[in-house]
């Protein structure tokens, strides 16, 4: 048997749950990668490659999102020190008519982290397909694909699992993601 076919057969049985006691120490989760428009034009790839990454979907119409945008930008260089935390701030696929106004927003704000839109609507369907998020009231079907609802945060772990869902951001909310890194503070 080739090494290919005898790695696909473990797979497919880790994800029926053959071996689930030892999925994660034979089975490594592949990096995430999603394909993101830049506010320069390009069309680069976000992976969730650090310890946590905080996924914002925003829109430039929407008070919360700009509050929201506002507390990660307070936050981001404490959080990118103390705990390796990456901010990845989107707007959906549905707002491409809107292009030209993000990027004017973009240039007049000058966050510290860069904003992206959901072009081809990669990240929304990994959200939207992802088992432990909670789907009632937070996407809408635009056009055959799911928007995320905004606004809406998602914190991943290394391991690319969403150890938390925010929908709207309030002061006990921002209390509990600082808790929730600070609680994390151990050896990388």
């Amino acid at each position: 048997m080739s090494y290919k076919l005898i790695r696909f057969a473990i797979s497919v049985l880790l994800n029926i749950g053959v071996f689930s006691g030892v999925a994660q120490t034979i089975e490594k989760k592949p990096e995430a990668i999603f394909p993101l428009l830049s506010m320069n034009g390009d069309t680069i790839s976000v992976t969730l490659s650090h310890r946590f990454t905080c996924i914002c979907f925003f829109s430039i119409y929407c008070k919360p999102c700009l509050y929201e945008l506002k507390f990660l930008e307070e936050n981001k260089a404490a959080w990118e020190k103390d705990f390796d935390v990456e901010i990845v701030a989107v707007c959906n696929y549905s707002d491409m008519i809107y292009y030209k106004k993000i990027q004017s927003f973009s240039d007049k704000k000058k966050f510290s982290f860069p904003l992206y839109l959901d072009v081809n609507n990669a990240l929304a369907d990994f959200l939207y397909n992802s088992p432990n998020i909670v789907k009632d009231n937070n996407f809408r079907d635009f056009k055959g694909k799911f928007d995320v609802l905004r606004p809406q945060m998602y914190i991943f772990d290394a391991k690319n699992n969403i150890i938390a869902q925010y929908r709207g951001l309030n002061v006990s909310n921002e209390q509990e993601i600082n808790n929730l890194f600070k609680r994390s503070k151990v050896p990388q």
